[in-house]
Protein backbone atom coordinates (compact mmCIF):
# COMPACT_ATOMS: atom_id res chain seq x y z
CA UNK A 1 0.00 0.00 0.00
CA UNK A 2 1.55 3.08 -1.51
CA UNK A 3 0.36 6.77 -0.29
CA UNK A 4 -3.34 6.78 -0.23
CA UNK A 5 -5.19 4.01 -2.08
CA UNK A 6 -8.35 3.95 -3.92
CA UNK A 7 -9.86 0.37 -2.22
CA UNK A 8 -12.71 0.32 -4.23
CA UNK A 9 -13.91 2.23 -7.73
CA UNK A 10 -16.93 0.02 -7.40
CA UNK A 11 -19.28 -0.17 -9.70
CA UNK A 12 -22.33 1.75 -8.17
CA UNK A 13 -20.88 5.06 -8.61
CA UNK A 14 -19.11 4.75 -5.17
CA UNK A 15 -15.60 4.44 -5.20
CA UNK A 16 -13.75 4.40 -1.46
CA UNK A 17 -10.49 6.05 -0.74
CA UNK A 18 -8.31 5.32 2.38
CA UNK A 19 -5.55 8.13 3.37
CA UNK A 20 -2.83 6.71 6.16
CA UNK A 21 0.37 7.44 6.93
CA UNK A 22 1.15 11.53 6.26
CA UNK A 23 0.90 14.42 4.10
CA UNK A 24 4.06 15.88 2.60
CA UNK A 25 5.50 17.54 -0.34
CA UNK A 26 7.35 14.33 -1.13
CA UNK A 27 5.23 11.05 -2.06
CA UNK A 28 6.69 8.03 -0.92
CA UNK A 29 5.51 5.01 0.55
CA UNK A 30 4.79 6.81 3.85
CA UNK A 31 3.36 9.97 2.66
CA UNK A 32 1.59 11.71 -0.11
CA UNK A 33 1.17 15.35 -1.51
CA UNK A 34 -1.80 17.28 -2.09
CA UNK A 35 -1.21 17.47 -5.92
CA UNK A 36 -1.30 13.55 -5.91
CA UNK A 37 -4.19 13.37 -3.86
CA UNK A 38 -6.37 15.57 -5.84
CA UNK A 39 -5.55 14.72 -9.12
CA UNK A 40 -6.32 11.22 -8.25
CA UNK A 41 -9.69 12.25 -6.52
CA UNK A 42 -10.74 14.68 -9.85
CA UNK A 43 -10.43 11.28 -11.67
CA UNK A 44 -12.95 9.73 -9.64
CA UNK A 45 -15.05 12.82 -9.29
CA UNK A 46 -15.68 12.05 -13.13
CA UNK A 47 -17.01 8.44 -12.75
CA UNK A 48 -18.84 8.34 -9.64
CA UNK A 49 -21.31 10.24 -7.44
CA UNK A 50 -19.72 9.41 -3.81
CA UNK A 51 -16.54 9.33 -2.68
CA UNK A 52 -16.23 7.48 0.45
CA UNK A 53 -12.77 8.38 2.61
CA UNK A 54 -11.68 5.80 4.76
CA UNK A 55 -9.02 7.98 7.49
CA UNK A 56 -7.02 5.46 8.66
CA UNK A 57 -3.89 6.04 10.94
CA UNK A 58 -3.26 9.91 9.02
CA UNK A 59 -0.71 11.44 11.69
CA UNK A 60 -0.72 14.84 10.16
CA UNK A 61 2.20 16.47 8.06
CA UNK A 62 2.54 19.36 6.24
CA UNK A 63 -0.15 21.92 6.76
CA UNK A 64 0.63 23.60 3.15
CA UNK A 65 -0.08 20.65 1.76
CA UNK A 66 -3.05 19.29 4.00
CA UNK A 67 -4.96 22.78 3.58
CA UNK A 68 -5.16 21.84 -0.08
CA UNK A 69 -6.31 18.33 0.84
CA UNK A 70 -9.06 19.94 2.85
CA UNK A 71 -10.07 22.98 0.51
CA UNK A 72 -10.77 20.46 -2.66
CA UNK A 73 -12.46 17.98 -0.36
CA UNK A 74 -14.56 20.57 1.43
CA UNK A 75 -15.36 22.51 -1.92
CA UNK A 76 -16.50 19.41 -3.56
CA UNK A 77 -18.90 18.43 -0.81
CA UNK A 78 -20.16 22.20 -1.01
CA UNK A 79 -20.43 21.95 -4.79
CA UNK A 80 -22.73 18.91 -4.03
CA UNK A 81 -22.13 16.76 -7.56
CA UNK A 82 -20.05 14.15 -5.88
CA UNK A 83 -21.09 13.13 -2.14
CA UNK A 84 -18.11 13.40 -0.12
CA UNK A 85 -18.72 10.44 3.75
CA UNK A 86 -16.15 9.39 5.61
CA UNK A 87 -15.17 7.17 8.47
CA UNK A 88 -12.02 7.88 10.93
CA UNK A 89 -10.32 4.59 12.14
CA UNK A 90 -7.42 4.13 14.69
CA UNK A 91 -6.00 8.07 14.91
CA UNK A 92 -6.40 11.16 12.87
CA UNK A 93 -3.82 13.68 13.80
CA UNK A 94 -2.60 17.22 13.45
CA UNK A 95 -3.45 17.90 9.83
CA UNK A 96 -4.94 14.31 9.29
CA UNK A 97 -7.73 15.98 12.05
CA UNK A 98 -7.93 19.04 10.29
CA UNK A 99 -8.45 17.13 6.95
CA UNK A 100 -11.21 14.88 8.47
CA UNK A 101 -13.13 17.96 9.01
CA UNK A 102 -13.92 19.26 5.38
CA UNK A 103 -16.37 16.22 5.46
CA UNK A 104 -19.85 17.06 6.35
CA UNK A 105 -20.32 16.47 9.79
CA UNK A 106 -23.37 14.14 8.91
CA UNK A 107 -21.49 12.14 6.39
CA UNK A 108 -18.44 11.22 9.14
CA UNK A 109 -18.23 8.59 11.21
CA UNK A 110 -15.77 7.59 14.24
CA UNK A 111 -14.98 4.36 15.47
CA UNK A 112 -15.63 3.58 18.84
CA UNK A 113 -11.66 3.17 19.91
CA UNK A 114 -10.43 5.60 17.55
CA UNK A 115 -9.21 9.18 18.33
CA UNK A 116 -8.95 12.07 17.17
CA UNK A 117 -5.50 14.20 18.42
CA UNK A 118 -5.69 18.47 17.65
CA UNK A 119 -2.73 20.41 19.01
CA UNK A 120 -0.90 23.73 18.00
CA UNK A 121 0.72 24.33 14.55
CA UNK A 122 4.37 23.41 14.48
CA UNK A 123 7.64 24.18 12.62
CA UNK A 124 10.80 24.97 13.21
CA UNK A 125 13.75 27.87 11.78
CA UNK A 126 17.20 28.08 11.38
CA UNK A 127 18.95 31.47 10.84
CA UNK A 128 19.00 35.44 12.33
CA UNK A 129 16.47 36.27 15.08
CA UNK A 130 15.09 37.85 12.14
CA UNK A 131 14.56 34.79 10.22
CA UNK A 132 13.31 32.82 13.15
CA UNK A 133 10.96 35.90 14.51
CA UNK A 134 9.45 35.61 10.64
CA UNK A 135 8.71 31.65 10.71
CA UNK A 136 7.21 32.17 13.87
CA UNK A 137 4.67 34.63 12.49
CA UNK A 138 4.20 32.36 9.78
CA UNK A 139 3.14 29.99 12.09
CA UNK A 140 0.57 31.65 13.78
CA UNK A 141 -0.61 32.74 10.62
CA UNK A 142 -1.12 29.05 9.43
CA UNK A 143 -2.40 28.38 13.05
CA UNK A 144 -5.05 30.99 12.80
CA UNK A 145 -6.22 29.06 10.01
CA UNK A 146 -6.93 25.61 11.80
CA UNK A 147 -8.38 27.44 14.94
CA UNK A 148 -11.19 28.73 12.29
CA UNK A 149 -11.66 25.32 10.67
CA UNK A 150 -12.24 23.30 13.68
CA UNK A 151 -14.30 27.08 15.78
CA UNK A 152 -16.55 26.61 12.06
CA UNK A 153 -17.04 22.89 12.42
CA UNK A 154 -17.98 22.86 16.38
CA UNK A 155 -19.79 26.16 16.41
CA UNK A 156 -17.17 27.38 19.38
CA UNK A 157 -15.40 30.77 19.29
CA UNK A 158 -12.06 30.79 17.87
CA UNK A 159 -11.02 31.78 21.62
CA UNK A 160 -12.68 28.92 23.09
CA UNK A 161 -10.91 26.41 20.58
CA UNK A 162 -7.86 28.20 21.73
CA UNK A 163 -8.25 27.78 25.06
CA UNK A 164 -9.17 24.01 24.64
CA UNK A 165 -6.43 23.05 22.06
CA UNK A 166 -4.32 25.16 21.52
CA UNK A 167 -2.08 25.29 25.03
CA UNK A 168 0.89 23.61 23.86
CA UNK A 169 -0.42 20.30 24.31
CA UNK A 170 -1.74 17.32 22.33
CA UNK A 171 -5.36 16.80 22.62
CA UNK A 172 -6.67 13.43 22.31
CA UNK A 173 -10.37 13.66 21.73
CA UNK A 174 -12.40 9.95 22.33
CA UNK A 175 -15.40 9.32 19.50
CA UNK A 176 -18.24 9.84 22.22
CA UNK A 177 -16.92 13.51 22.95
CA UNK A 178 -16.10 14.29 19.53
CA UNK A 179 -19.32 13.55 18.81
CA UNK A 180 -20.60 16.11 21.30
CA UNK A 181 -18.23 18.45 19.89
CA UNK A 182 -19.47 17.88 16.34
CA UNK A 183 -16.24 17.15 15.01
CA UNK A 184 -18.32 13.76 13.72
CA UNK A 185 -21.70 12.99 13.42
CA UNK A 186 -21.90 9.33 14.37
CA UNK A 187 -19.91 6.58 15.92
CA UNK A 188 -19.16 3.10 14.90
CA UNK A 189 -18.39 -0.01 17.42
CA UNK A 190 -14.64 -0.70 15.68
CA UNK A 191 -11.48 -2.61 16.79
CA UNK A 192 -8.31 -1.19 18.11
CA UNK A 193 -6.18 -0.31 15.39
CA UNK A 194 -2.64 -2.08 17.37
CA UNK A 195 -0.08 -2.21 14.74
CA UNK A 196 1.58 0.36 12.76
CA UNK A 197 0.50 0.29 8.84
CA UNK A 198 3.78 -0.63 6.59
CA UNK A 199 3.62 3.40 5.19
CA UNK A 200 2.97 4.72 8.54
CA UNK A 201 5.43 7.30 8.33
CA UNK A 202 9.46 8.28 7.44
CA UNK A 203 12.17 8.13 10.21
CA UNK A 204 11.57 11.28 11.76
CA UNK A 205 7.29 10.21 11.94
CA UNK A 206 7.90 7.29 13.00
CA UNK A 207 8.90 8.48 16.69
CA UNK A 208 5.50 10.19 16.43
CA UNK A 209 3.70 7.38 15.93
CA UNK A 210 5.61 5.61 19.40
CA UNK A 211 4.35 9.45 20.80
CA UNK A 212 0.53 8.57 19.95
CA UNK A 213 0.16 5.21 20.35
CA UNK A 214 1.53 5.08 23.96
CA UNK A 215 -1.03 7.86 24.64
CA UNK A 216 -3.52 5.89 23.32
CA UNK A 217 -2.38 2.53 25.02
CA UNK A 218 -2.82 4.06 28.37
CA UNK A 219 -5.86 5.10 27.59
CA UNK A 220 -7.32 1.92 26.13
CA UNK A 221 -6.05 -1.51 27.54
CA UNK A 222 -2.92 -3.36 28.36
CA UNK A 223 -3.16 -5.52 25.40
CA UNK A 224 -2.37 -3.08 23.36
CA UNK A 225 0.97 -2.37 24.97
CA UNK A 226 2.03 -6.30 24.92
CA UNK A 227 1.50 -5.77 20.83
CA UNK A 228 4.56 -2.83 20.76
CA UNK A 229 7.24 -5.65 20.75
CA UNK A 230 6.01 -6.29 16.68
CA UNK A 231 6.07 -2.57 16.09
CA UNK A 232 10.14 -2.43 16.97
CA UNK A 233 10.61 -3.62 13.53
CA UNK A 234 10.56 -0.34 12.90
CA UNK A 235 13.94 0.59 14.60
CA UNK A 236 15.83 0.27 11.55
CA UNK A 237 14.65 3.44 10.22
CA UNK A 238 15.30 5.04 13.67
CA UNK A 239 19.05 3.35 12.81
CA UNK A 240 19.01 4.63 9.18
CA UNK A 241 17.56 8.68 10.17
CA UNK A 242 20.57 8.69 12.71
CA UNK A 243 22.93 7.31 9.96
CA UNK A 244 21.81 10.45 8.21
CA UNK A 245 22.57 12.98 10.62
CA UNK A 246 26.11 11.11 10.97
CA UNK A 247 24.87 9.47 14.25
CA UNK A 248 26.25 5.88 14.53
CA UNK A 249 23.86 3.27 16.47
CA UNK A 250 24.66 -0.27 16.21
CA UNK A 251 21.80 -2.33 15.33
CA UNK A 252 22.64 -5.30 17.42
CA UNK A 253 22.32 -3.25 21.04
CA UNK A 254 19.70 -0.48 19.29
CA UNK A 255 16.63 -0.67 22.30
CA UNK A 256 14.03 1.55 22.69
CA UNK A 257 16.24 2.88 25.60
CA UNK A 258 19.00 3.13 23.56
CA UNK A 259 16.59 5.33 20.95
CA UNK A 260 15.28 6.94 23.54
CA UNK A 261 19.04 7.79 24.86
CA UNK A 262 20.20 8.98 21.98
CA UNK A 263 16.83 11.18 20.92
CA UNK A 264 17.55 12.88 24.59
CA UNK A 265 21.16 13.20 23.74
CA UNK A 266 20.30 15.24 20.29
CA UNK A 267 17.73 17.84 22.26
CA UNK A 268 20.41 18.45 24.44
CA UNK A 269 23.33 18.87 21.96
CA UNK A 270 20.31 21.51 20.20
CA UNK A 271 19.72 23.06 23.03
CA UNK A 272 23.36 23.95 24.16
CA UNK A 273 23.68 25.10 20.14
CA UNK A 274 21.00 27.37 20.30
CA UNK A 275 22.52 28.47 23.92
CA UNK A 276 25.99 28.87 22.21
CA UNK A 277 24.52 31.09 19.35
CA UNK A 278 22.66 33.20 21.59
CA UNK A 279 25.62 33.73 23.38
CA UNK A 280 27.37 34.69 20.00
CA UNK A 281 24.40 36.67 19.37
CA UNK A 282 24.78 38.81 22.14
CA UNK A 283 28.39 39.20 21.96
CA UNK A 284 28.06 40.76 18.64
CA UNK A 285 25.34 43.03 19.90
CA UNK A 286 27.99 44.22 22.60
CA UNK A 287 30.87 44.57 20.20
CA UNK A 288 28.94 46.66 17.46
CA UNK A 289 27.61 49.24 20.25
CA UNK A 290 30.69 49.63 21.52
CA UNK A 291 32.25 50.61 18.03
CA UNK A 292 29.16 52.60 17.47
CA UNK A 293 29.96 54.73 20.95
CA UNK A 294 33.85 55.23 20.28
CA UNK A 295 32.99 56.34 16.77
CA UNK A 296 30.77 58.94 17.98
CA UNK A 297 32.69 59.75 20.89
CA UNK A 298 35.85 60.32 18.69
CA UNK A 299 34.10 61.64 15.72
CA UNK A 300 33.04 64.91 18.33
CA UNK A 301 36.80 64.77 20.22
CA UNK A 302 38.49 65.44 16.99
CA UNK A 303 36.19 68.30 15.77
CA UNK A 304 34.51 66.19 12.89
CA UNK A 305 31.50 66.67 13.89
CA UNK A 306 29.03 68.90 16.41
CA UNK A 307 27.36 67.81 19.79
CA UNK A 308 24.26 68.41 17.90
CA UNK A 309 25.04 65.82 15.08
CA UNK A 310 25.61 63.55 17.69
CA UNK A 311 22.52 61.38 18.11
CA UNK A 312 22.04 61.68 14.50
CA UNK A 313 25.18 60.12 14.15
CA UNK A 314 24.71 57.36 16.46
CA UNK A 315 21.16 56.38 15.05
CA UNK A 316 23.69 56.00 11.41
CA UNK A 317 26.10 53.92 13.14
CA UNK A 318 23.23 51.71 14.54
CA UNK A 319 21.81 51.19 11.44
CA UNK A 320 25.13 50.66 9.08
CA UNK A 321 28.26 51.07 11.04
CA UNK A 322 30.64 51.00 7.35
CA UNK A 323 28.16 53.89 6.19
CA UNK A 324 28.80 56.00 9.70
CA UNK A 325 32.39 55.39 9.21
CA UNK A 326 32.54 56.65 5.28
CA UNK A 327 30.70 59.55 6.95
CA UNK A 328 33.10 60.61 9.15
CA UNK A 329 36.10 60.11 7.26
CA UNK A 330 34.78 62.40 4.56
CA UNK A 331 33.84 65.53 7.40
CA UNK A 332 36.58 68.27 7.87
CA UNK A 333 37.73 68.92 11.19
CA UNK A 334 35.29 71.94 12.50
CA UNK A 335 37.06 75.21 13.86
CA UNK A 336 34.96 77.13 16.16
CA UNK A 337 33.92 80.28 15.26
CA UNK A 338 35.68 81.55 18.37
CA UNK A 339 39.09 80.63 16.99
CA UNK A 340 38.16 81.60 13.68
CA UNK A 341 37.47 85.27 14.92
CA UNK A 342 40.28 85.08 16.81
CA UNK A 343 42.98 84.02 13.48
CA UNK A 344 40.86 86.97 11.29
CA UNK A 345 39.41 89.73 12.73
CA UNK A 346 41.87 90.30 15.03
CA UNK A 347 45.25 89.56 12.90
CA UNK A 348 48.20 91.70 13.19
CA UNK A 349 47.49 92.62 16.54
CA UNK A 350 49.08 90.21 19.08
CA UNK A 351 46.55 88.01 20.73
CA UNK A 352 44.99 91.63 20.91
CA UNK A 353 47.51 92.14 24.15
CA UNK A 354 46.67 89.11 25.68
CA UNK A 355 42.74 90.14 26.73
CA UNK A 356 40.72 87.08 26.70
CA UNK A 357 38.31 86.92 24.19
CA UNK A 358 35.25 85.94 26.60
CA UNK A 359 31.86 86.89 26.46
CA UNK A 360 32.13 90.42 27.85
CA UNK A 361 34.88 90.80 25.22
CA UNK A 362 32.55 90.10 21.87
CA UNK A 363 29.82 91.91 23.45
CA UNK A 364 31.73 95.71 23.90
CA UNK A 365 34.36 94.43 20.44
CA UNK A 366 32.56 92.28 18.03
CA UNK A 367 28.32 92.02 18.79
CA UNK A 368 27.72 91.09 15.03
CA UNK A 369 30.61 88.02 15.48
CA UNK A 370 28.67 87.29 18.89
CA UNK A 371 25.70 86.98 17.04
CA UNK A 372 26.88 85.10 14.27
CA UNK A 373 28.02 82.74 16.97
CA UNK A 374 24.66 82.08 18.21
CA UNK A 375 23.37 81.44 15.13
CA UNK A 376 26.02 79.34 13.26
CA UNK A 377 27.69 77.76 16.64
CA UNK A 378 25.43 77.23 18.93
CA UNK A 379 27.64 75.27 20.91
CA UNK A 380 30.35 77.85 21.20
CA UNK A 381 27.47 80.06 21.66
CA UNK A 382 26.07 78.30 24.99
CA UNK A 383 29.75 77.72 26.20
CA UNK A 384 30.97 81.14 26.19
CA UNK A 385 27.94 82.13 28.02
CA UNK A 386 28.08 79.39 30.72
CA UNK A 387 31.49 80.74 31.54
CA UNK A 388 30.07 83.92 31.16
CA UNK A 389 27.56 83.31 34.00
CA UNK A 390 29.55 81.53 36.31
CA UNK A 391 32.39 83.68 36.52
CA UNK A 392 29.23 86.79 37.65
CA UNK A 393 28.49 84.66 40.52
Amino acid sequence: MKNFTVVNKGTNGKAVMMLTGMVSFYNGEQSFSASKFINDFNKLKETHNEIHIDIVNLYGGSITEGIPVYNHLKETAEEGKVKITGKIDGLAASMGSIIAMAIPVENLEMGNMARIMNHRAKGGAYGTADDVEHQASTIRSYEDDLVDILAERTGLSTKDVRAKWMDGRDHYIKAEEALTLKLVGHTTKSKAIKKAPKNSATPEEVFNFYQQQIVNAIETDSEFIQNQNEDMKLIAQFIAAFALAGIEMNAENASEETILAQVKKVTADNKDLKGKLETAENQLTAQKDLAVANLVATALKDGKIQKSQEASLKKMAENSLEDAQEFVKNQTVHKPLTTQLNNGQNAGAENNGGEEKDFNWYRKNDSKGLMEMKTKQPDEYQALLQAHLEKSK
